[in-house]
């Protein structure tokens, strides 16, 4: 009965132990670091028609051809390609 006793105690210790290592690790990665943000944020630009128009000429450019055709793997590429320029012209 001794033997069995002290690995029941033993066992509920580790379980204890992984419990608490648990808990601190999640403490700890739930700590927010930094200030928060004070003050008022900048007013939203008044572009949205603009802003649509581009957004469906990249989605039209984007979408002209199939791109999971075997026959045409330059079309596979197209779209990164065509997205990194977009990119690259931003800055």
């Amino acid at each position: 009965m001794g033997a069995r006793l002290r690995r029941a105690i033993g066992a509920l210790l580790i379980i204890v132990g992984l419990s608490g290592a648990v808990a601190l690790a999640l403490r700890g990665a739930s700590d927010v670091q930094g200030v928060s943000f004070s003050g008022h944020p900048k007013p939203l630009s008044n572009d949205k028609p603009n802003r649509d128009a581009r957004l469906r000429e990249h989605v039209a450019t984007i979408t002209t051809h199939e791109r999971n055709v075997p026959d045409s793997p330059q079309h596979l590429e197209a779209a990164p390609r065509y997205s990194e320029r977009q990119l690259t012209a931003l800055g």
